[in-house]
């Protein structure tokens, strides 16, 4: 079994116009001496890495050392005081590294935790062994995909408010059955997403994604063309057959544009493909690593 979350403090994390100093990482870590892998959860319903990736830290056992912090801005790390930023998780989860003592890692990510995965990956090629990319609308926004209209999940996102009420509607868009959540679960997203300056933050994340089409400077740090599938390290991608955040068709655009050593999709599974389909996707992460 995956142990207790641990916290952390780092010494900063940078954003566009500020650097924060202190902010304290609560991340879970499996321990033992098995490769390590660094899980990156997504944003929304209240995201925190234990709640994301225990089942499948679990199901690898002492195969890996797995660690899943949770982002800024999400689950019980730190809310920095400044506006929500990518640039700042990407330095977090450098620092997260450093302060462990691991030089080098696999990468998990999933959705926007995908996008920041690659986007240390471009930054810091010597610091990442693999990457493995899970259903993502931003690494395809940031590979230069059109993501269509308005999908059920990115309108229930766009809708929530934090409570229970909205929190369910999202967890029924980014599941193929999202009875597997148990109640002590939805307890603390809830608890997470009502935390003092969560609205704020989820209210800069919008503002964030809005900018991304009228702020050619941001548009021009996001994107990942000519950086991303130039990389040269085993990368994979897996999507959900039935993805109602991120359809499957645009998983298909994407491998398309990207040297990819895997493509999968499991059947039976939404945008949270990794607690649909747990065996499954434990067995493609085991023999990605193998690869």
């Amino acid at each position: 079994m995956a142990t207790a979350t641990q916290t952390v403090r780092l010494p900063f994390v940078r954003g566009p116009g500020a650097t924060v100093y202190g902010p304290v990482t609560r991340y879970l870590d499996s321990g033992g001496n098995g490769q390590p892998v660094l899980f990156v959860h997504g944003s929304g319903v209240g995201g925190s890495g234990k709640l994301a990736w225990t089942p499948i830290i679990d199901a690898l056992g002492q195969r890996i050392r797995g660690i899943a912090p949770d982002l800024l801005w999400s689950g019980w790390s730190d809310i920095p005081r400044m506006e929500y930023s990518l640039q700042a998780q990407v330095d977090q989860l450098v620092g997260l590294l450093d302060v462990l003592g691991i030089a080098r890692c696999a990468l998990v990510g999933q959705s926007m935790g995908a996008y920041i995965a690659a986007r240390l990956a471009c930054d810091y090629p010597d610091r990442v062994s693999r990457l493995l990319l899970v259903a993502s609308n931003t690494v395809s926004k940031a590979m230069g995909l059109d993501l269509g209209t308005m999908s059920p999940g990115r309108r229930a996102k766009a809708e929530f408010d934090g409570t229970r009420a909205a929190l369910r509607r999202q967890l029924k868009t980014v599941l193929f059955d999202d009875s597997i959540v148990q109640e002590m679960e939805i307890d603390e997203r809830e608890a997470i997403a009502q935390r003092p300056g969560m609205a704020e933050a989820r209210a800069s994340l919008a503002s964030y994604v809005s900018r991304l089409d009228s702020d050619s400077n941001l548009e021009q740090w996001f994107r990942l063309t000519g950086r991303l599938d130039k990389l040269r390290l085993p990368m994979a991608l897996v999507w959900g057959v039935q993805d109602q955040f991120a359809p499957v068709e645009l998983g298909r655009q994407l491998r398309t544009r990207l040297p990819l050593t895997a493509y999968h999709e499991v059947d039976q599974a939404s945008h949270w493909v990794f607690r649909d389909q747990v065996d499954r996707f434990a067995a493609l992460l085991i023999s990605f690593l193998a690869t």
